[in-house]
């Protein structure tokens, strides 16, 4: 990526600021809710902005991750919020700061003795110790733990935002009501905090990630979107979503009044958001077509348990979430698997294509995207799922549950559930921004090596990997 005024204009190197909007979506922010956003508009006046490709998945965890450390997901290991730590039957683990290996581009800033302010950023819980100050994002269990650094911050915090708020727990059990109320309040107070800090504290990097806009998507889409399946006129919450993102423009604005003239300014979002047409059951389709066998009868509408499961007649089972997993029953790999290693890759591609040819409760094609990840990524860590399934392109949700005889819902199986993620979130930059590739768009990776040259920073030659292929062709 090209950055034409600090190349050719001598724009001087000075601070960078970074604004995290969790699942701001293009279509809304340059569209449909632009005349709402004056600042940002303002922002970007002779500077950039356009879409950002996320990573794949497109998800909080590991989009985050990848922007700020420039590494993709199969390169850092993590497939999602929740990932496999080994070839095992167990459930999926949570992947919090220690299971980031790689450095981000605070710790850069910190080994050349220059402070850094981080403010909500995902998988900075536990804390690790910076130059500078860190108040812990989602992951970290409450205001009870320690979730700043230094450990003394916490008060001060605390007395700035009248009690501060990290997120919003199981916010999908929470009554709409409520739940309106928590998400302004919350981003309220995380911007009267980062505002603080800048003020307060010397910094060469400041970072904020406010995750209150993803919780707002999925929980209140359906009341905005008239289109949506699960849209009912005349709600009362029919305009929190524009007003919603209203205010984060003012906040927004609040912030750049405190910020010297010499800093960088981007705000950006890890992925976007779409409206949700439902949930697909993917372990009752497994189970259906012979891939996935339990040895007893479950419970109706039940998640599936990994004891329930006759491993010696299963090739594949899946897991639930924003998209689908599925994993391979491959022998000599897990404990108990029947899939010869050299049949591994015939069932793999056999299973992508009766994903790609599924068709929905209208009887067309649902036109699901399939990623095979070891073909995917030029790097592998971790335990990737063997397959990875985007269903309907992402507008219809992955749901572990068996039990059933349907194998579409319209309803999220975790709570009340309006969006899920889509593919592209947003880059608005003071900087006039141009792509270095042919094809004119900017890669959430692509960001780290800006954020490097705007601090002045020299990476190792090795930092970045060559980018990866599309797979099995499915892009």
């Amino acid at each position: 990526m090209k950055i034409d005024r600090l190349k050719d204009s001598g724009y001087p190197a000075g601070r960078l600021m970074i604004i995290g909007l969790d699942c701001a979506e293009p279509s809304l922010v340059f569209d449909r809710f632009r005349h709402l956003l004056p600042n940002l508009e303002k922002l970007s006046g002779s500077g950039y902005c356009g879409p950002l490709r996320s990573t794949d998945p497109p998800l909080t965890i590991p989009a985050w991750t990848s922007m700020f450390s420039g590494q993709d997901p199969g390169r850092l290991g993590l497939y999602g919020i929740r990932n496999r730590t080994g070839y095992n039957y167990s459930d999926l683990m949570i992947s919090a700061s220690g299971t980031v290996h790689v450095p981000r581009i605070w710790d850069y800033v910190s080994r050349r003795n220059e402070p850094s302010i981080l403010v909500g950023i995902p998988q900075t819980y536990p804390i690790r110790p910076v130059n500078g100050c860190v108040v812990a994002g989602m992951l970290a269990p409450g205001t009870h733990s320690r979730f700043t650094h230094p450990p003394a911050l916490k008060l001060e915090i605390e007395s700035v935002a009248g009690g501060y708020e990290i997120d919003i727990p199981n916010f999908r059990q929470v009554s709409p009501e409520e739940l309106a109320e928590r998400i302004w309040t919350m981003t309220r107070k995380r911007f009267r905090v980062f505002r603080h800090l800048i003020k307060t504290r010397e910094w060469r990097l400041a970072i904020c990630v406010e995750i209150g806009l993803d919780r707002l998507h999925h929980a209140f889409w359906h009341y905005w979107d008239t289109n949506h399946p699960l849209h009912f006129p005349g709600n009362r919450f029919q305009s929190f979503m524009p007003d919603y993102y209203s205010l984060l423009d003012r906040e927004i604005a609040g912030v750049l009044q405190s910020t010297p003239e010499d800093t960088a300014v981007f705000v950006v979002s890890d992925h976007g958001a779409q409206p949700m047409m439902g949930g697909v059951r993917i372990n009752q389709w497994l189970m259906n077509r012979g891939y996935l066998t339990l040895r007893l009868q479950p419970p109706p509408e039940s998640d599936l348990q990994m004891d329930w499961i006759d491993w010696d007649r299963t090739l594949a089972w899946g897991e639930g979430g924003y998209y689908g997993r599925v994993f391979l029953n491959v022998k000599e790999r897990e404990p108990r698997g029947i899939i010869p290693r050299s049949d591994a890759e015939r069932i793999c591609s056999e299973l992508a294509r009766e994903f790609e040819n599924m068709t929905g409760p209208d009887g067309n094609l649902l036109k699901n995207r399939v990623i095979i990840p070891r073909l995917h990524y030029r790097q592998i860590r971790g335990y990737p799922p063997d397959l990875m399934v985007y269903f309907g392109n992402l507008a219809w949700r992955s749901l572990g549950e068996i039990g059933v005889p349907d194998i579409f819902t319209r309803q999220n199986n975790r709570g009340p559930d309006g969006a899920n993620h889509a593919q592209y979130g947003v880059l608005i930059s003071n900087l006039p921004l141009k792509p270095e590739n042919d094809s004119g768009g900017f890669q959430i990776t692509d960001l780290m090596s800006v954020f490097c040259e705007i601090l002045n920073i020299r990476l190792p030659n090795d930092a970045f990997p060559e980018p990866a292929g599309n797979g099995n062709g499915q892009d």
